[in-house]
Order: C-alpha cells, then structure tokens, then sequence
C-alpha cells in the first residue's frame, strides 16, 4: 500500500508484510527492463541503425519476446475478473481492427501492437515498479550508448539550428536523445516525492539537463518545462480537487492547441503564427497539410507522409503533433478511448494518493501537442499505468 505524509511531501512506498503481492514481481519488473531496453537501443543507436545487424523479422520476434513473455505470467498467475475479460476483449478486437486497416507496411507493428499486451500484463504491477523498470532500462540506454559513441568513435547527427547546435550523441537523432533525458528526468522528479534521500536524484537530475541541453530538442525542453511546474504544483497543492482539475486542464489545452494547428488560421502571416511555427520547426504548419490531404476515419488507416515538395520545404515533413497523430492513424475510436484513459488516471491517482504521479502524466500529456514521441510506449511510460485503471479501493490506504 502506499503511505503518504503530506507534512513532509515524500511517499514511504512499500507494501504490507501481510499483503500477498504478485508473484515473480523481479522477474516482471526485469523483463520489462529488458523489453525497454532491446526496444530502444538496438532501433535508435546509430551503432545498429542501418547496418543490417538485425533483419526486420528478427528485430520484431525480439521487440514482442517481452511483452509477450510479461502477457503470459500475467495470464497464467494473475486472477482474471470478468471485468477484465470483457474489457480486455473488446479492447484486442479494436486493436486487431486497427491493425488490419494500417497493414502490415505501415511500420506499426513494434510501437502498437505491445501497448495492449503491456497493459494487460502490467494491471497488476504498481506505478512505481513500472517506473523503476523504465529508469534502469532507459538509464543503461543511455549510459550504453553514449559510451559506444565515444569508445567507437561512432556516428552522431549534428544538425544546425537557429545558432544552436543539436547533438544526438550516437542516438539515431537528437530529439531522441532530448526524449530519453525528458522521460528520465520526470522519472527523477517523481521520485523526489518517493525518496527520503533525494542527493541521487539531484545529481542525476543535473546530468539529464546537460544532455537535454546536448540535444537542443525544443519539445523535450517544452516537456521538461512542464514537468518542473507541475512538481511545484504538485508539492504545494493538497486540494484532491484542485489537482484533478490542472490535470483535466491540461488535456484540455491540448485538445484546443491540436484543434488551433489544423485550423486555416495558422496560415495567417501574423507575427506570432508565423514565430511559433518556425521555433516549432514547421510542426504547426504540417499539422495543417497533414489534416487537409489525410481522411479521418473510425479505425484508422495507413499514413504516408506529405510530399515535402508540396509545402516547399527541402527536409522531410513529419506528423509531429501525437494527438493528431492518432487521429489520422490510429482512428476516432481510438483517439477518444485514449483520453478517457487520461482523465481515468489523471483522476484516480489522485483519489487514490498518488498524486505525484501527476508529474509524469500531465508532462507527456502536454509534450504530445508537439511531439508524436508521446505515444511510443517505450519512451512514454504513462501508457502503461493500467493498474490505476483496475485498482481496487481497499488494497490502497487513504
């Protein structure tokens, strides 16, 4: 159970001795360790990327090996309400729907298919095994990669912006590397709120923001920004009210910034369309092309990208808004069963004393306006907090 001294604002995690908690739980939280892991550094380090160091079909046997893995213990080990059944039927039948009209091209396979099976696996498992899984898995990323580059003397992306100078550091792209130091460093100042000792937490804290600064990657900055003032919010408010209310606010926003992208207004050459657009490298303005040549359907459909020479760019024009991005791939079903989760565990968590969790979650929500990085599982950690979804009252203290 979870024990919250709001005096103090740290969590004693821990559970009751007398509480018969899940079986192999270090083995759970290892393989979901792993699948992290292999997920990200063998398809975004430039040391594999390209090479041919893993054929596609055996690259995609590895990428489900874990979920899959995590999906049977749960299966097997794990009591399964009727509740559960239904929805988790209802929930595979949307998705199989979804991936018969993507098709097998659409490159969909490794980045939707394990959401499911994670979220099923993971209902048992709480919030915060989830994130210490992700912060070794991530962290030894992190850690690996960037003494491959170094020690390999290996390939890094430079890319010239603005007078900055964005840096991957051997990751496949700069904005890579900014969403890996995003996601830890929400990790990290959620932890402030469960740790008593918090020097750790500072010391990795301070090297995740020079990486950040490394990466010069403006929506992991916009994410991290947001994570900051969320953890003021979050320590200084106690109102259950209140903080359920920043966070549905914040889906909100994001509702209404995507809405304002696709809008014909956009195209204004007013002066702060025009400047946020450009610092936003073009995101507003694909948004809107994106929108204007690509149908919106029920369950979704395979994206192609927008010819570049359309818009008169001469860099490759991505779909970066995660919002839109569902829409347009993923379908209206889709969209809008995402959402409700996101209010589900914006306000669960704080019904249920977990508050702090609202530094990760109201994070990528606001980082997904801009970034469609928010809905890779093995970036975005918050997709993956089913446990809040199925959590029973009574196993949690008040």
């Amino acid at each position: 159970m979870i024990n919250q001294n709001t005096n103090l604002n740290f969590v004693d995690f821990h559970f009751d001795s007398n509480m018969n908690y899940l079986k192999f739980i270090k083995l759970r939280k290892m393989i979901l360790s792993l699948g992290i892991f292999y997920s990200v550094f063998f398809n975004y380090n430039n040391l594999f990327v390209g090479n041919d160091f893993l054929n596609s079909k055996l690259n995609l046997f590895l990428i489900f090996l874990f979920p899959t893995t995590l999906f049977l213990i749960s299966f097997f080990f794990d009591k399964i309400s009727r509740y559960e059944t239904v929805f988790f039927i209802i929930l595979f039948i949307i998705c199989a729907i979804i991936s018969k009209n993507l098709g097998s091209g659409s490159g969909f396979l490794g980045t939707f298919i394990p959401i499911p099976m994670y979220f099923f696996a993971l209902r048992r498992v709480h919030p915060v095994d989830v994130l210490q899984s992700f912060e070794r898995g991530l962290g030894v990323v992190l850690i690996l990669t960037i003494l491959t580059y170094f020690l390999k003397d290996g390939v890094q992306v430079v890319i010239q912006d603005r007078g900055l100078t964005k840096q991957s550091l051997g990751f496949t792209l700069p904005n890579v590397l900014g969403t890996m130091a995003f996601s830890l460093i929400t990790i990290n100042l959620t932890k402030l709120f469960l740790n008593k000792d918090k020097r750790r937490n500072y010391v990795i804290l301070f090297i995740l923001f020079f990486l950040l600064y490394k990466s010069g990657a403006i929506s992991a900055w916009i994410g991290t920004g947001t994570a900051l003032v969320v953890s003021i919010i979050v320590y200084i408010v106690q109102s259950k009210k209140i903080l359920k209310m920043v966070g549905i606010f914040s889906i909100v926003v994001s509702i209404m910034v995507t809405l304002w992208f696709i809008s014909p207004s956009v195209l204004s050459s007013n002066n702060f369309s025009y400047r946020l657009n450009d610092v936003l490298n073009g995101r507003i303005f694909f948004s809107y092309y994106y929108m204007l040549n690509t149908p919106v359907k029920m369950f979704g459909q395979a994206i192609s990208n927008v010819g570049a020479y359309q818009l008169g760019y001469s860099i490759r024009v991505n779909l970066d808004s995660n919002y839109l991005y569902w829409l347009l791939k993923y379908g209206v079903l889709f969209s809008i069963l995402s959402l409700i989760y996101l209010c589900l565990i914006i306000t669960k968590s704080v019904d249920k004393n977990m508050k702090y969790l609202l530094v990760p979650i109201i994070s990528f929500i606001i980082y997904g306006i801009v970034e469609a990085g928010q809905g890779l599982y093995y970036f975005n950690f918050t997709l993956l907090f089913s446990y809040i979804i199925f959590l029973n009252a009574k196993n949690e203290s008040k």
